[in-house]
C-alpha cells in the first residue's frame, strides 16, 4: 500500500528553523521536511 501525503505550509520561529537546519547539517535528517515529519509522528504516537 502506498502512503499518500499532503503538503502543509507552516511558519516557524527563526530559532526553530535554525535548529532544524543544524539537525540537517549534522546529517541526522535528509532535510527539514523529514525532521518535521518524524517529530509529528513521534508527538502523535505519544498523544493518541
Amino acid at each position: 500500500m502506498v502512503a499518500t501525503t499532503a503538503t502543509v505550509n507552516i511558519r516557524l520561529p527563526k530559532e526553530v528553523s535554525d535548529i532544524l537546519d543544524t539537525l540537517v547539517e549534522r546529517k541526522l535528517f535528509a532535510n527539514r521536511s523529514e525532521a518535521i515529519r518524524e517529530f509529528c509522528r513521534d508527538y502523535l504516537e505519544v498523544r493518541r
